[in-house]
């Protein structure tokens, strides 16, 4: 994954370079658990880390960077509309 390009801030109790259990990435990236699985085996989400033989967590700095990454790609489509916007506006001024 690239690097963050917007600052997320980190929920309470979260810290940089520590890992989260799946309930907690799920209150801030609110999908179901089914979508999540199936978005880390298509590769859209990252891959969890296995703690030990039955616990697996998410590092806190992936998932602030999944995060980012929606905001940028929703930045990205807001400017594009608003520049098509702009065009048809000029074109029918």
């Amino acid at each position: 994954m690239s690097k963050q390009r917007h600052k997320v801030k980190l929920p309470e109790g979260w810290q940089m370079g520590g890992f989260v259990r799946l309930d907690h990435v799920l209150e801030v990236y609110p999908v179901s658990r089914r979508t999540w699985y199936r978005g880390i085996a298509a590769g859209r989400y990252p891959q969890p880390v296995e703690l030990s033989p039955n616990v697996k967590g998410w590092l806190v700095d992936d998932i602030l960077e999944l995060l980012s990454s929606v905001i940028e790609q929703r930045n990205q489509r807001l400017r594009s509309t608003a520049n098509t916007q702009r065009q048809h506006n000029r074109r029918g001024a």
